[in-house]
């Protein structure tokens, strides 16, 4: 995608415009922290949040709300699709790529893709068959992936965009320690708007786990077969998560924290914490 042809003839942004959006260094929503944000505002649901935040230089907005703003603008009917449009123009960028780097004494089966750019791999690790890795995945040493699992595929972002209801390209990455084991049939995906998906050193999972964007997992952690996490999940080292259990998005758990087979966790921790499934009618579950 032609980035220049999607400000200049699709979106038909002004040079006024487009010296604004060169002065931001990263795309964000009110959570993201980055310096030199460009965000959007739909309505005055936020507006207070957003005019809060001083690491924000630029906001899509409608006309309505503009003179409310602290921030530069730049004035849309529909501030949201326009910046997933821009968002996802931006991510298709031919950027620098690569040739992927493989180390010393591993094992890869002849049945496993691997991207030839963009990938690193370290030594002594064990890639079995039908293995799918995708662009921009780092793995460290001894780490092991088990058969028919996909590695850094984008993840599941549908947003409204000037061409029509889109699957918007992820642009981060997936980063994997050291003595990792990943199980059977996972599905990792890579980061998205800045972030990376982060599995540490001697993590553990099961089969049938996904893992989607954003999402980090700490040292020593073992996710259990079935194990879904959604985006931006954040799991301490030494957690304990059992079969077929959900977490919800944005959720962060303490270190030592153990997560019973069938939990749904919407609710994150400050302090180690045990989770069970309603149904255990425990005292200590965590609603």
């Amino acid at each position: 995608m032609n980035f220049e042809k999607v400000l200049y003839s699709d979106l038909g942004l002004n040079n006024k415009e487009i010296n604004l959006l060169s002065k931001c260094e990263n795309f964000g929503q009110l959570n993201h922290n980055y310096k030199n944000l460009i965000t959007y505002l739909e309505d005055e649901t936020f507006l207070d949040e957003l005019n809060y935040k001083d690491n924000i230089r630029l906001v899509i907005v409608k006309e309505e709300l503009k003179n409310d703003l602290k921030h530069e603008y730049i004035v849309k009917d529909e501030p949201q699709t326009i910046f997933w449009t821009l968002y996802d123009a931006y991510s298709k960028q031919n950027k620098s790529k690569v040739n992927t780097s493989i180390g010393k004494n591993n094992f890869i089966s002849e049945k496993a893709y691997l991207a030839d750019k963009n990938v690193i791999i370290g030594n002594n690790c064990k890639i079995f068959e039908n293995v799918v890795i995708k662009e921009g995945v780092e793995i460290g040493d001894n780490t092991t992936i088990e058969a028919n699992s996909v590695i850094g595929a984008d993840g599941f972002q549908i947003k409204k965009t000037i061409y029509g209801v889109k699957h918007i390209k992820h642009n981060g990455k997936v980063k994997i320690g050291n003595n990792v084991t990943i199980g059977v049939l996972n599905n990792i995906h890579k980061g998205f708007m800045g972030m990376d998906t982060v599995i540490e050193d001697f993590a553990a999972t099961d089969s049938h786990v996904h893992i989607a964007h954003n999402a980090k997992i700490g040292k020593r952690v073992t996710l259990a077969s079935g194990t879904t996490l959604s985006g931006y999940v954040d799991i301490g080292e030494d957690v304990f998560v059992g079969i077929h259990a959900i977490f919800t998005p944005r959720v962060s758990i303490c270190k030592g924290s153990f997560v019973g087979g069938g939990a749904l966790v919407s609710k994150g921790c400050s302090i180690p914490t045990t989770y069970l499934a309603a149904r255990s009618r425990i005292k200590d579950f965590v609603r």
